[in-house]
């Protein structure tokens, strides 16, 4: 991973709803002196999720959206217990050494 980001919270939260008023994200970046990569990674952990309408949304958007809650459940329960989790995981196999054939 790269180093730690020298920007606050706060600031990504504001520069994350510049971008969300101006509706240019390179302009706001480029205001800004930040790189696209990071205003769009501020905006994708920052800004406000796109909702979507269960009646008139595809089946794969819909899907998308599962798979993108799931993950952030996941991730959140990585935080809370220590671990490693993901429901995608299949059961651990045991190795060769810790089955005993009879």
């Amino acid at each position: 991973m790269g180093r730690p980001s020298s920007f606050s919270e706060a600031y990504k939260r504001e520069a994350v709803a510049q971008a969300a008023a101006s509706g240019n994200i390179s302009q706001t970046a480029r205001a800004l002196g930040i790189s696209n990569k990071s205003l769009h990674s501020w905006i994708k952990t920052y800004g406000e999720p796109k909702r979507l309408d269960a009646e008139t949304a595809s089946a794969q958007q819909l899907a998308a959206r599962v798979r993108q809650l799931e993950k952030q459940v996941a991730e959140k329960e990585v935080r809370r217990s220590g671990r490693w989790w993901s429901p995608y995981r299949s059961a651990r196999k045991p190795n060769a050494k810790s089955v005993k054939c009879v």
